[in-house]
């Protein structure tokens, strides 16, 4: 499970992440509002730890704006605000818990596994499916016509992201901020390792699903039924990464809706400290 903390009290966040990751979460980290937003529209977490009071945009600001994008990502709230108007305040904001400060792991711990056990909708299943193919992402348990094989953590998000966008071309950026998160210093030639072993996978269990290199792009996940398109601007949800260079002569690489990205509205995805006029140039591929 990866979960994204947004704590701007650091030695607190520190402490926080250590015993989580020790628990066996994958926890990404940042201290403000802004770079919480970014944050949370870049990779699909499953669960946002949200400090309320955040320097910049406050927790329940972040919170809003998140609900008015449409993410259903289930959000916990820490704070150090007990009072009942303040939880009311936070719990319709969109929050699905509220946690006082100080707090124990054991009672963290808890409310995550309360929260995360809450079924997000009629229609999801625990497993993801495509054509001969399936996975279940909590077991990490691959399974095709020949059987069946464990994945390891990060083979397990790595076809996680195929499964969720069958013949849809991934470029390598997504995967890498997808998988390894947005602050991650990856080498290229490991994802394609990753690529090596998860083909090997797919052989086993003698699923007919290919996973395709698509030559200075990324990669497909596609076999029989699978209509490979390309991207239009009904993607809305589909983030596509830009390069954005700034005057200051340094760049970013920034996770783009598709929509935004056809109708050039970059300023409606960036952080507000990247102001849109200062923005020279922009280009999917840098290489």
């Amino acid at each position: 499970m990866r979960i994204l903390l947004v704590e701007d009290d650091r030695p607190l966040a520190e402490s926080l992440k250590y015993q989580l990751e020790d628990e066996g979460f994958t926890v990404d980290m940042c201290h403000n509002g802004e770079d919480g937003l970014y944050y949370a529209l870049s990779v699909p977490y499953d669960l946002l730890l949200l400090d309320r009071m955040l320097p910049g945009s406050d927790g329940v600001a972040l919170l809003q704006e998140l609900r008015r994008r449409g993410s259903g990502v289930p959000v916990i709230l820490l704070t150090a605000l007990g009072d009942l108007s303040d939880k009311i305040e936070g719990l319709d904001a969109g929050a699905d818990d509220y946690i006082v400060k100080p707090f124990a792991i054991e009672e963290i711990m808890a409310r995550i596994r309360s929260v995360t056990r809450r079924p997000r909708g009629w229609g999801d299943s625990p497993d993801l499916r495509f054509g001969d193919l399936s996975l279940s992402p909590e077991k990490g348990l691959l399974t095709g016509p020949g059987g069946d094989c464990s994945l390891s953590k990060r083979e397990a998000q790595l076809m996680e992201a195929f499964l969720r966008n069958p013949g849809q071309t991934l470029p390598r950026e997504t995967l890498l901020m997808r998988v390894w998160g947005p602050d991650s210093h990856v080498e290229n030639g490991n994802l394609d390792n990753y690529i090596h072993f998860l083909r090997r996978r797919i052989r086993f269990v003698k699923s007919g699903v290919l996973l395709s290199t698509v030559r200075g792009v990324g990669y497909r996940l596609e076999g029989a039924g699978c209509n490979v398109r390309q991207a239009s601007p009904a993607d809305g949800a589909v983030l596509h990464p830009v390069h954005l260079r700034y005057s200051g002569g340094h760049d970013r690489l920034m996770p783009v809706p598709v929509r935004a990205l056809h109708a050039g509205d970059f300023a409606a995805v960036l952080p507000k400290r990247h102001k849109p006029g200062h923005l020279l140039s922009e280009g999917s591929d840098r290489r």
